[in-house]
């Protein structure tokens, strides 16, 4: 057992403070009435965006459903700028009020959310609480509703015109959070008039799109008539480059002026250019081997640990990224101030023999991955090498994501190297608990399933002393480790490369903002 000392957890908060802090501030989370926050007016000094200001980004991922807010698109959507949520959650999983302006508990089951007056959408509509209300629950109830409010049952009702009714099945904690997330962002009723909902002037962000060309870029302009802050850049060039390197070759070259997701391998390189800075934080993101509970051979413990006892996490952080990630001892890393006290496991090779000998391992196990984290092919092929000196022969498959996950989900797989964020769809691990390794979760990869686990995760939803959630949190890591449920080697960090032209670049660890009003670019 890796846990050492939990003695002391109910006093830890849920989420850590932002890299380069010297304390954790303890998180607060309402399930009361949330102070409302006044709209800031833009005053005289406000810096007016213009159409000579031009900021250039290389993403690292393309949208995939034709940025539907149903889809993941949703966060790319986000961090440009373009959507906005009716709450937002801070680095320390924090609500703050941003479309809605306060909030309030009534019963278990029923919350009601106060708008902010005097937003309009970008076709020039205004925000309303029927606007607000169709857009939550067309999302709701979609056919590919957004994880975030799947299962939720969620029932949305205009009581006047600044004020809305949330409704839920079951008693549900995580309301406000729930609508943090970018899948609930809210979009006007003329997006709604395709199965696919349209975010092109019907959004609220501090930016909107004017252009998008498929697979190739995103073209956006400020709006100028934000509620809260104006962006002071006039334009904004997403382009999708997908690969890496060329990512960084483009950076390099002048041709962008941010990208994201620089490998590795080329950070020295970066930091090296006079003409280029580098932000790197922590992220609650865990790089892990998934395994396939449901198929031999990993339907059994010993063929799971096998692959365990095999992996050096500490030569993967070090020696192959160099110092970019951090060795993993769990799925939770230090993103999150209740981290459990664990210990990184050491490599066993003599036992990992032993057990896959008791496994009885197939000639070749399957190892699939995605090349959009640079990361990940090279990670694969260490692995390949780490698990054939215990004498598990692998074969590797590097493919798009959106090629391989339906056979990931369907469970047609047996090993998946993935990078996965567990406050992804809600800042709060309850949901990624639920969602990743409950028996029904919408995400369950593993396809873990213990009903006594179920029901300690899912009873979190009405559980809101901190305390005792904490004490849910660690021995949920726990179980998952005791089961070798499955292998997590990594905590990964954000690693954002930048023109020195670029001033006001935000570390965000939901990674949900990149785009913001506080960029400032020189001409």
């Amino acid at each position: 057992m890796r846990l050492r000392s939990l003695a002391l957890v109910t006093a830890l908060t849920l989420i850590a403070a932002p890299v380069g802090a010297a304390s954790r501030p303890k998180a607060t989370r309402p399930t009361t009435t949330t102070p409302t926050a006044k709209p800031k007016p833009n005053s005289p000094t406000t810096t007016v965006a213009t159409k000579a200001s031009l900021l250039r980004v290389a993403l690292a991922f393309p949208p995939r459903a034709g940025l539907s807010v149903y889809s993941d698109d949703a966060f790319l959507l986000s961090r440009l700028g373009v959507t906005e949520t009716l709450v937002r959650a801070n680095a320390s999983g924090d609500t703050q009020p941003q479309l809605a302006t306060s909030w309030e508990q009534i019963t278990p089951t029923t919350w009601q959310f106060s708008l902010r007056p005097g937003v309009s959408f970008h076709d020039g509509s205004p925000m309303d609480s029927a606007a607000v209300a169709n857009a939550i629950n067309k999302s709701a109830t979609s056919s590919t509703p957004p994880r975030a409010l799947r299962g939720t049952g969620m029932v949305v009702k205009a009581i006047d015109p600044l004020t809305i009714e949330v409704s839920t099945t079951k008693a549900d904690s995580l309301v406000a959070l729930r609508l943090s997330s970018p899948g609930s962002a809210i979009l006007s009723t003329s997006a709604y008039k395709s199965a696919v909902p349209s975010p092109i002037g019907n959004a609220t962000g501090i930016y909107s799109i004017d252009k998008y060309t498929p697979d190739q870029r995103i073209e956006l302009k400020a709006n100028t008539k934000h509620w809260d802050r104006p962006p002071s850049i006039g334009l904004v060039e997403a382009r999708l480059i997908a690969d890496p390197a060329a990512r960084v070759a483009a950076l390099r070259a002048g041709e962008i002026d941010l990208a994201e997701g620089v490998p590795a391998a080329q950070l020295d390189t970066v930091r090296k250019d006079a003409n280029l800075k580098v932000l790197i934080y922590d992220l609650p993101r865990t790089t892990a081997i998934y395994l396939n509970h449901s198929q031999a051979p990993f339907n059994s413990l010993p063929a799971r640990m096998a692959i365990d006892k095999a992996i050096d996490r500490n030569a993967l952080a070090t020696s192959l990224l160099e110092g970019a990630a951090l060795p993993a001892a769990g799925y939770f890393g230090p993103a999150v101030a209740w981290d459990p006290d664990v210990v990184v496991p050491k490599v066993d090779l003599g036992e990992a023999k032993r057990l896959a000998d008791k496994a009885n391992f197939p000639k070749k196990i399957r190892l699939w991955t995605y090349p959009a984290r640079a990361e990940l092919p090279e990670l694969a092929i260490a692995i390949k090498d780490m698990l054939g000196k215990a004498d598990i022969d692998v074969e590797i498959t590097v493919a798009e994501y959106g090629t391989l996950e339906p056979d990931v989900l369907g469970g047609r797989y047996d090993m998946f190297l993935l990078s996965r964020s567990y406050t992804v769809d809600v800042p709060d691990p309850a949901a990624y608990l639920a969602s990743d390794f409950t028996c029904t979760g919408s995400y369950n990869l593993n396809r873990y399933c213990d009903k006594r686990f179920d029901n300690d995760v899912l009873g979190l939803a009405t559980q809101s002393t901190r305390s005792a959630r904490v004490r849910t949190f660690v021995a949920a890591a726990q179980d998952l480790d005791l089961n070798v449920t499955g292998v997590p080697i990594l905590h990964d960090r954000a690693r954002i490369a930048h023109s020195q032209r670029l001033t006001g670049l935000v570390a965000d660890p939901l990674e949900q903002r990149l785009v913001t009003s506080e960029l400032r670019i020189a001409q």
